[in-house]
């Protein structure tokens, strides 16, 4: 497994700039501008096109991951991205497996809308979707060393020597490791905010395969996160509005930002487009989540907490 690592600015869904999720830091292009990497996790027809910001002559050097002189591209490649953290520190925030890098920036193919609300037109690594992973704020934990030989200015670094070994070898331990529980729960669909959409799901298992139907409906990942935000910032806490579970009480840092956000009209129930705004969102831990949407029809949420006795519930 060959790696490069390439240093962004810090987000947390890479999903598109909102008001309140854009790139910082990374680099002073993102000073005035919105860096592109600001959707470097959107999907594509099933690929993500990602982009660093590279300096001197706005070439990556390929040639040191074995391109040959001439090839303009290499492929197989992981690539480990990086970011500052709002209170510092380098940590890795993610990767994209089975990648194909470029020497050279090229134009996006078929760019989503939120490509081109900020105008990213250009990558210069790509891979499948499903071969790439974004951790979540509180998972990203995992930094590099300090000083020489170590990442640093530059937005490219190759990890090329002898005193990154452990370092590399703890980082391809977290990819396998998440790759393996991704697999395992490969049959949910999960957002950009890092929240199940349930409602989505279905399956049946036939023989020894499983058979896997997704119902797919547009969602637009912004609101799931402008619900979140708007939340935290209101309230200072995610807390499940039917049984005022909090991630974060229990779980610590690691469940600071984290929640569900269940639609209280399903989408699956909508027979067409609909507008969608905060007060159609609701707050929800992962197990009221899942067992309000195995009623049929969906009850809305005060309903549900009248039935299991959570109507004296105190936000």
């Amino acid at each position: 497994m060959k790696l490069l690592f390439c240093h962004v600015g810090w987000m947390t869904s890479y999903h598109g700039s909102t008001d309140e999720d854009y790139p910082l830091k990374g680099g002073k292009y993102n000073d005035s501008y919105i860096g592109h990497e600001a959707c470097n996790f959107v999907d594509i027809n099933g690929y993500l096109y990602g982009y660093v910001q590279v300096t001197k002559g706005k070439k990556i050097n390929i040639g040191r991951l074995g391109a040959g002189r001439g090839e303009q591209s290499i492929e197989n490649i992981t690539v480990v991205w990086l970011a500052t953290a709002p209170d510092g520190g380098i940590v890795v925030i993610g990767w994209y497996k089975y990648a194909t890098i470029y020497r050279q920036y090229k134009k996006t193919p078929t760019p989503s809308e939120l490509h081109l609300k900020d105008d990213i037109l250009y990558y210069n690594i790509k891979t499948e979707t499903k071969n790439a992973f974004l951790l979540q704020p509180g998972e990203r934990t995992l930094a590099p060393g300090k000083g020489k030989g170590w990442p640093g200015q530059s937005p490219l670094w190759y990890a090329s020597e002898p005193g990154n070994q452990q370092f590399i070898k703890t980082v391809k331990k977290l990819i396998n490791d998440k790759s393996i529980a991704h697999s395992i729960q490969s049959y949910d669909v999960t957002n950009a905010a890092g929240v199940t959409d349930l409602d989505l799901m279905g399956s049946a298992t036939e023989g020894r395969g499983v058979l896997v139907t997704h119902i797919k409906k547009e969602r637009n990942q912004v609101i799931i996160n402008q619900k979140k935000r708007h939340v935290l910032n209101t309230t200072g806490y995610l807390k499940c509005e039917i049984c005022n579970f909090s991630f974060k009480d229990v779980y610590g840092d690691l469940g600071s930002d984290f929640c569900e956000v269940h639609h209280i009209k399903p989408l699956s129930e909508a027979s067409d487009k609909i507008e969608t705004s905060l007060d159609d969102l609701a707050i929800v831990c992962s197990n009221c989540h899942r067992m309000i949407h195995r009623i049929t029809p969906v009850p809305d949420i005060e309903e549900f907490k009248s039935r299991f006795g959570f109507d004296n519930t105190k936000n």
